[in-house]
């Protein structure tokens, strides 16, 4: 991962859904409440049952897209996602663990690997460095009230590590809200 400066503008972004049920695209607010950013579902405006989620792009406030995330088919996973950067370049692969336990892996294309874990209960979670364990992002979720993801991030954290961050919380969002089998067969994965 470089070390560019952060694009998302913010040591905390909220990613808000604009609809409750059948979507998931988000807008991206600082902590200021300021639109920095957007996730969209690239087939967000054709009809379909419950949604396909297989393609979005993570924009800036500028409407200059960050990442492409596409659904990719992982075999013994609950799904997956590769992220490619604005000129086709891999940025990461993100994969939903087949286990009871909320875990989501994030393998950037350059860097070392981190681990997604939600506490459900707590609804809160934690995205940290595989090898060192280090916390790279720590975040909450509120689902009353339309749904909210909250990630605070370590200091000096790239931009590309957040768009890894975003991707990470929609992943989540899309597993939690569909379960495993359901989530199967809404993707295609």
């Amino acid at each position: 991962m470089n070390n560019e400066s952060v694009a998302l503008e913010g040591d905390r972004l909220i990613m808000r859904r604009r609809s409750f049920s059948s979507s998931s695209d988000f807008s991206i607010e600082g902590k200021d409440g300021a639109v920095v950013g957007q996730i969209v579902g690239k087939d967000s405006r054709k009809p379909r049952p419950f949604g396909r989620f297989r393609e979005f792009e993570i924009v800036d406030a500028s409407a200059d897209v960050l990442a492409y995330v596409s659904k990719v088919r992982v075999p013994g996973a609950r799904g997956g996602y590769a992220l490619t950067r604005q000129d086709g370049s891999p940025l990461a692969a993100i994969v939903c663990a087949n286990s009871p336990a909320t875990v989501i892996f994030i393998e950037p294309a350059d860097g070392l690997p981190m681990e997604f874990h939600a506490e459900n209960f707590r609804h809160r979670f934690d995205i940290k460095s595989m090898d060192s364990k280090a916390s790279v992002v720590q975040g909450s979720y509120r689902l009353t009230g339309g749904v909210e993801y909250t990630l605070n991030f370590a200091p000096g954290v790239s931009r590309d590590w957040q768009v890894l961050a975003i991707a990470a919380a929609l992943a989540f969002d899309i597993s939690r809200r569909f379960g495993t089998q359901f989530f199967r067969k809404a993707t295609g994965g």
